[in-house]
Protein backbone atom coordinates (compact mmCIF):
# COMPACT_ATOMS: atom_id res chain seq x y z
CA UNK A 1 0.00 0.00 0.00
CA UNK A 2 1.16 3.51 -0.34
CA UNK A 3 2.48 5.18 2.44
CA UNK A 4 0.40 6.76 4.87
CA UNK A 5 0.78 10.74 5.50
CA UNK A 6 3.46 11.53 7.88
CA UNK A 7 5.63 9.02 6.70
CA UNK A 8 9.47 9.85 6.32
CA UNK A 9 10.35 10.64 2.80
CA UNK A 10 13.28 8.10 2.68
CA UNK A 11 10.64 5.28 3.55
CA UNK A 12 8.24 6.76 0.62
CA UNK A 13 11.42 6.18 -1.80
CA UNK A 14 11.99 2.93 -0.57
CA UNK A 15 8.41 1.74 -1.20
CA UNK A 16 8.34 3.65 -4.32
CA UNK A 17 11.34 1.59 -5.60
CA UNK A 18 9.43 -1.67 -4.65
CA UNK A 19 5.67 -0.38 -5.67
CA UNK A 20 7.19 1.02 -9.45
CA UNK A 21 5.28 -1.80 -11.77
CA UNK A 22 5.64 -1.66 -15.35
CA UNK A 23 1.72 -1.94 -17.38
CA UNK A 24 1.76 -3.91 -20.27
CA UNK A 25 -1.35 -2.67 -22.11
CA UNK A 26 -4.01 -1.72 -19.98
CA UNK A 27 -2.93 1.54 -18.34
CA UNK A 28 -5.57 3.23 -20.13
CA UNK A 29 -7.82 1.96 -17.52
CA UNK A 30 -8.35 5.37 -15.96
CA UNK A 31 -10.42 6.96 -18.66
CA UNK A 32 -13.37 4.43 -17.42
CA UNK A 33 -12.99 6.12 -13.78
CA UNK A 34 -16.88 7.76 -13.39
CA UNK A 35 -18.65 5.12 -15.01
CA UNK A 36 -17.23 2.58 -12.30
CA UNK A 37 -19.51 2.91 -9.36
CA UNK A 38 -22.71 2.66 -10.94
CA UNK A 39 -21.30 -0.46 -12.94
CA UNK A 40 -20.49 -2.17 -9.78
CA UNK A 41 -23.34 -1.14 -8.12
CA UNK A 42 -25.61 -2.20 -10.99
CA UNK A 43 -23.53 -5.75 -11.15
CA UNK A 44 -24.42 -6.22 -7.43
CA UNK A 45 -20.50 -5.53 -6.24
CA UNK A 46 -20.54 -2.68 -4.33
CA UNK A 47 -23.20 -0.67 -1.86
CA UNK A 48 -22.56 2.41 -0.15
CA UNK A 49 -19.08 3.11 -1.43
CA UNK A 50 -17.58 -0.01 -0.97
CA UNK A 51 -17.12 -3.24 -2.14
CA UNK A 52 -20.18 -6.20 -1.05
CA UNK A 53 -17.44 -8.74 0.16
CA UNK A 54 -13.46 -10.01 -0.78
CA UNK A 55 -14.81 -12.13 -3.36
CA UNK A 56 -16.43 -9.23 -4.79
CA UNK A 57 -13.59 -6.77 -5.01
CA UNK A 58 -11.53 -9.74 -6.58
CA UNK A 59 -14.69 -9.93 -9.36
CA UNK A 60 -14.47 -6.08 -9.70
CA UNK A 61 -10.53 -6.73 -11.13
CA UNK A 62 -11.51 -9.40 -13.32
CA UNK A 63 -14.07 -7.17 -14.92
CA UNK A 64 -12.10 -4.36 -15.29
CA UNK A 65 -9.47 -6.43 -17.10
CA UNK A 66 -12.50 -7.79 -19.31
CA UNK A 67 -13.52 -4.17 -19.94
CA UNK A 68 -9.77 -3.71 -21.27
CA UNK A 69 -9.42 -7.00 -23.30
CA UNK A 70 -12.23 -8.86 -23.57
CA UNK A 71 -10.47 -11.65 -21.87
CA UNK A 72 -12.68 -13.84 -19.75
CA UNK A 73 -9.69 -15.06 -17.80
CA UNK A 74 -6.99 -12.47 -17.32
CA UNK A 75 -3.28 -12.84 -16.22
CA UNK A 76 -2.06 -11.99 -12.40
CA UNK A 77 1.08 -9.78 -14.01
CA UNK A 78 -1.98 -7.18 -16.57
CA UNK A 79 -3.63 -6.57 -12.77
CA UNK A 80 -1.36 -4.40 -10.61
CA UNK A 81 -3.53 -1.26 -11.69
CA UNK A 82 -7.03 -3.01 -11.68
CA UNK A 83 -6.14 -3.89 -7.89
CA UNK A 84 -5.45 -0.31 -6.97
CA UNK A 85 -8.81 1.02 -8.41
CA UNK A 86 -10.41 -1.97 -6.58
CA UNK A 87 -8.92 -0.88 -3.27
CA UNK A 88 -6.67 -4.13 -2.93
CA UNK A 89 -2.96 -4.19 -2.55
CA UNK A 90 -0.86 -4.81 -6.24
CA UNK A 91 0.48 -8.07 -4.55
CA UNK A 92 -2.47 -9.60 -3.29
CA UNK A 93 -3.02 -12.56 -5.21
CA UNK A 94 -5.93 -12.26 -7.82
CA UNK A 95 -8.29 -15.73 -6.80
CA UNK A 96 -11.21 -15.54 -9.59
CA UNK A 97 -14.04 -17.82 -9.07
CA UNK A 98 -15.29 -18.02 -12.42
CA UNK A 99 -15.20 -16.05 -15.82
CA UNK A 100 -17.55 -13.47 -16.34
CA UNK A 101 -21.03 -14.01 -17.15
CA UNK A 102 -23.37 -13.32 -19.85
CA UNK A 103 -24.87 -10.39 -17.70
CA UNK A 104 -21.59 -9.21 -16.49
CA UNK A 105 -20.39 -9.37 -20.29
CA UNK A 106 -23.25 -7.23 -21.32
CA UNK A 107 -22.32 -4.53 -18.94
CA UNK A 108 -18.93 -4.02 -19.84
CA UNK A 109 -20.21 -3.51 -23.40
CA UNK A 110 -23.19 -1.01 -22.10
CA UNK A 111 -20.40 0.89 -19.98
CA UNK A 112 -18.00 1.02 -23.17
CA UNK A 113 -20.84 2.00 -25.38
CA UNK A 114 -21.99 4.87 -22.52
CA UNK A 115 -17.96 5.89 -22.50
CA UNK A 116 -18.28 6.48 -26.24
CA UNK A 117 -21.27 8.21 -26.32
CA UNK A 118 -20.60 10.68 -23.47
CA UNK A 119 -17.42 11.56 -25.00
CA UNK A 120 -18.63 13.53 -28.21
CA UNK A 121 -15.35 13.68 -29.96
CA UNK A 122 -15.16 10.03 -30.12
CA UNK A 123 -18.41 10.53 -32.88
CA UNK A 124 -19.29 6.81 -33.88
CA UNK A 125 -15.99 5.14 -32.54
CA UNK A 126 -16.51 1.29 -32.03
CA UNK A 127 -15.93 -0.42 -28.75
CA UNK A 128 -13.13 -2.19 -29.96
CA UNK A 129 -11.97 0.97 -31.51
CA UNK A 130 -11.47 2.58 -28.22
CA UNK A 131 -10.13 -0.51 -26.73
CA UNK A 132 -7.54 -0.16 -29.40
CA UNK A 133 -6.87 3.28 -28.99
CA UNK A 134 -7.42 4.36 -25.39
CA UNK A 135 -7.52 1.27 -23.31
CA UNK A 136 -4.91 -0.98 -24.06
CA UNK A 137 -1.79 1.07 -23.42
CA UNK A 138 1.34 0.30 -21.34
CA UNK A 139 2.51 2.14 -18.76
CA UNK A 140 4.36 2.73 -15.04
CA UNK A 141 2.38 2.60 -11.75
CA UNK A 142 4.36 3.62 -8.97
CA UNK A 143 4.21 5.48 -5.34
CA UNK A 144 4.35 9.18 -4.80
CA UNK A 145 3.44 11.76 -2.38
CA UNK A 146 1.18 9.14 -0.52
CA UNK A 147 -0.66 8.16 -3.30
CA UNK A 148 -0.59 6.06 -6.95
CA UNK A 149 1.06 7.64 -9.66
CA UNK A 150 0.50 6.53 -13.29
CA UNK A 151 2.11 7.60 -16.10
CA UNK A 152 0.64 6.39 -19.38
CA UNK A 153 2.38 6.14 -22.65
CA UNK A 154 1.15 8.80 -25.25
CA UNK A 155 0.36 8.60 -28.34
CA UNK A 156 -0.26 11.14 -30.84
CA UNK A 157 -4.02 10.93 -31.40
CA UNK A 158 -4.61 11.31 -27.54
CA UNK A 159 -5.12 15.04 -28.12
CA UNK A 160 -8.41 14.51 -28.39
CA UNK A 161 -8.81 13.00 -24.27
CA UNK A 162 -8.40 17.09 -24.10
CA UNK A 163 -12.02 17.30 -25.16
CA UNK A 164 -13.44 14.62 -23.16
CA UNK A 165 -15.89 16.07 -20.79
CA UNK A 166 -14.73 14.22 -17.66
CA UNK A 167 -10.92 14.62 -16.38
CA UNK A 168 -8.80 11.80 -15.29
CA UNK A 169 -6.02 13.41 -13.68
CA UNK A 170 -6.54 12.44 -9.80
CA UNK A 171 -9.08 9.66 -9.16
CA UNK A 172 -10.20 8.56 -5.61
CA UNK A 173 -13.02 6.15 -5.72
CA UNK A 174 -15.02 5.42 -2.17
CA UNK A 175 -13.02 2.21 -1.97
CA UNK A 176 -9.92 3.14 -3.11
CA UNK A 177 -7.15 3.96 0.52
CA UNK A 178 -5.23 6.28 -1.52
CA UNK A 179 -5.83 8.66 -4.58
CA UNK A 180 -4.30 8.20 -8.18
CA UNK A 181 -2.63 10.46 -9.85
CA UNK A 182 -2.72 9.79 -13.97
CA UNK A 183 0.12 11.61 -16.24
CA UNK A 184 -1.10 11.15 -19.31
Amino acid sequence: APPRHGACRNRARRAAGRQRRVLRGNAGLPILWPFLGHFFRQLGLAEEGRFRSPAAAQRAVGLLQYLIDGEPEPAEYLLPLNKVLCGLRPAQLFAPDSPPTAVEMAECQALLGAAIANAPILKQMSIAGFRGSFLLRRGILSVRDGGWLLQVERETYDIVLERFPWSFDWIKLPWMEAPLRVEW
